[in-house]
């Protein structure tokens, strides 16, 4: 019995690092778009696919670290069977604002404005095709004060990672 719990286990972890590992070809930069938001929502969510692509509202942005865990929360819920939405791009909005009900998500940590919202993709290949939709996207710079600021949208009370994970999984209780 212990062996099979303990090849259970191993298996368990190595399909855990295996979407960790994904995470290095992710890209988190901040942009601005000459399409309006929602007509820019719509084309990015059409060149996702299977592949996570999502907008955020740069105000519910904790970190880049943030982002990641949101999308490797939402890699696992779908292998997994408890993925809530039918699409990874809304599963990570949901993951990353917290929320059990798309509508919250999308009110607390979608993007608001076509003038400045951060863009994640899932690998580069996505990066590039979406990268003609926006201009100037650049490496995210997030603050002290600003992650402060974007963690108290989100109801946390600290910026660390074990922080955000336990919000993220708070969520998922019912």
């Amino acid at each position: 019995m212990y062996l099979m719990e303990k090849a259970e286990k191993d298996r368990e972890i190595r399909r855990f690092v295996d979407k960790a590992d994904s995470l290095k070809n992710c890209f988190v930069r901040t942009a601005k778009s000459e399409i309006p938001i929602k007509e820019l929502v719509g084309k990015i969510n059409m060149m996702g696919g299977k592949t996570a692509v999502q907008v955020f509202d740069p105000d519910a942005v904790i970190s880049e670290a943030h982002l990641k865990a949101a999308y490797l929360n939402a890699m696992l819920a779908f292998d997994e069977g408890r993925n809530i939405s039918r699409t990874m791009m809304m599963e990570i909005l949901l993951f990353a604002s917290m929320q059990r009900k798309i509508d919250e998500a999308v009110r607390i940590s979608g993007a608001k404005s076509e003038k400045g919202f951060v863009l994640f993709c899932g690998n580069g290949s996505l990066y590039e095709r979406v990268k003609p939709l926006v201009v100037a996207p650049v490496l995210p710079r997030f603050s002290k004060a600003h992650s402060t600021a974007a963690a108290h949208v989100l109801g946390l009370r600290g910026i660390d990672i074990g922080e955000i994970m336990e919000g993220m999984a708070a969520s998922r209780v019912d």
